[in-house]
């Protein structure tokens, strides 16, 4: 998982141990990135997901390949 370092510590350090409780065979990587950085890694296999954040004055270009869900 990966991400800009206030979406890490807001929407997922929180949950991570009721994940891992519930999936204890789970193993938790947690990796800050820019939102580029993380779709270029997401798009190439190397990241599982990505909490990433996008302005309507500069919004981030996705690509064809990537799902989206806003929080």
């Amino acid at each position: 998982m990966g991400g800009f370092a206030t979406g890490i510590r807001v929407s997922l350090l929180p949950i991570i141990a009721e994940l891992a409780e519930r999936f204890p065979k789970l193993e938790f990587v947690i990796s800050g990135f820019e939102p580029i950085e993380a779709f270029a890694l997401l798009t190439n296999d190397d990241l599982e997901l990505a909490l990433t954040y996008d302005y309507n004055l500069a919004p981030a270009s996705l690509g064809p390949v990537l799902e989206t869900f806003a929080l």
